[in-house]
């Protein structure tokens, strides 16, 4: 039996994301707070992408699809991450 292998070629990658916090003041009621849902696209060529507007004490939520060359998009990927509470002071890099 003959092993083969797939290669899939990218021509980049769509990025869509938004956060939410819950907090509570008192007991028995949770306050959410949903900031604004982003997007980007990223060329194949892109190492690094920075993501600036982040707010801090937030749980975001990426999608992350890849587009194909034939222009089509694969299934997303979702990445979960919580941003710290005050780690959010730095310049926003381009």
């Amino acid at each position: 039996m003959r092993s083969s292998t797939c290669v899939v070629r990218s021509a980049g990658w769509q990025v869509e994301y938004a956060g939410r916090r819950e907090t509570s003041r008192e007991p028995g009621v949770a306050e959410t707070t949903i900031a604004a849902a982003n997007n980007f696209y990223v060329a194949k060529e892109e190492q690094v992408r920075y993501v600036d507007d982040l707010l801090a004490d937030f749980v975001y939520t990426f999608n992350i699809s890849a587009k194909f060359l034939d222009a089509t998009f694969g299934p997303p990927t979702t990445l979960r991450v919580q941003t710290s509470a005050g780690a959010l002071s730095h310049e926003p890099r381009r």
